[in-house]
């Protein structure tokens, strides 16, 4: 896309006519066809020295030195675009942090240490503690949140990364646990009164908003039922929840809030028909018996997917 206001226009003007030779240097141009090269300027490093400076009062004698500005701390130091930018690879575009300095060096010549950018990162977490803190609350007031966890790995001992979000706004907190422990450090759960998106993860059951699952969970259970159990209830409500899914985003595209009182009522009656021949498969069959690992601590708890999504 062509800017409005471009940083320079270079003119390119005919000096002679090509048909009779006349020079045209002074004859006004009939058209202006204008083609943009989007492009970055060269880089390297703008030095600005700030240079302190101390008076002495005519009249007492005294001498009154100025102060440098707030972060000017050494002799030489890298400014704070620098420090944005090394910050930005590192944490946002998960570059490694010896990458991060072979590609500040490369860019632009900056030659900064592993440990230099640990200290600018600490730096900038330390800045977003207050941003933090009012995502926090705007979680909190929001109507929806969707949550999950995941495990990762810090100094090669687990941690779990827990998230809280809406289209919006992301939360990400580390916690050496994944259930109830973490979710009231956080502190998000304890307080949340609105509607949370998220899977069947136990610890979440416990707090009293309002509870949605997560659809992409409910069809992955749906295909286990219908594809490893072999039981057609799964599959048709594998397709049903698809359909609905389609019927609401078509209103929401016509400016609508909700599906229509009427149209909803159909999908539901196909809902709990579908639910009526699941249970009515599981009436005439012996209970599931599952094989589990005697390591596996949540075997005891753990319910066979075609459960779980009638239970949903």
């Amino acid at each position: 896309m062509q800017a409005l206001t471009p940083d320079s226009v270079v003119l390119h003007r005919p000096t002679h006519c090509e048909a009779c030779q006349y020079p045209l240097e002074q004859e006004a141009a009939i058209t202006n066809e204008r083609r943009q090269v989007h492009d970055l300027p060269t880089w390297r490093l703008l030095v600005e020295e700030h240079c302190r400076q101390a008076i002495c009062c005519p009249y007492c004698q005294h001498v009154t030195q100025a102060s440098f500005p707030a972060g000017v701390d050494a002799a030489v130091q890298y400014g704070p675009q620098v420090q944005a930018l090394a910050v930005y690879l590192s944490h946002f575009q998960l570059v490694p942090l010896q990458r991060t300095c072979e590609a500040l060096a490369d860019l632009c010549g900056c030659q900064l240490s592993e440990g230099t950018l640990v200290r600018w990162i600490a730096q900038a977490a330390k800045t977003l503690e207050s941003s933090i803190e009012r995502i926090k609350t705007l979680l909190l007031a929001s109507p929806l949140q969707h949550a999950d966890e995941t495990g990762m790995r810090v100094k090669g001992i687990l941690h779990w990364m827990h998230l809280n979000a809406t289209p919006w706004l992301t939360l990400y907190s580390w916690h050496r646990k994944r259930g109830h422990q973490a979710l009231e450090q956080i502190g998000i759960w304890p307080h949340y009164q609105g509607r949370s998106m998220h899977d069947r993860w136990s610890s979440y059951d416990r707090y009293l908003c309002t509870h949605s699952l997560c659809g992409a969970h409910l069809l992955r259970d749906c295909l286990y039922v219908a594809e490893q159990e072999k039981q057609p209830w799964g599959q048709a409500m594998f397709d049903l929840l698809l359909a609905m899914k389609q019927a609401a985003d078509r209103w929401r595209l016509q400016g609508a809030s909700a599906v229509p009182t009427p149209e909803r009522e159909q999908w539901l009656a196909q809902y709990f028909a579908i639910l009526a021949a699941g249970f009515a498969t599981h009436a005439a069959q012996a209970p599931p018996q599952e094989v589990c690992s005697p390591n596996d601590k949540d075997a005891k708890n753990r319910k066979p997917p075609r459960i779980c999504s009638m239970r949903s």
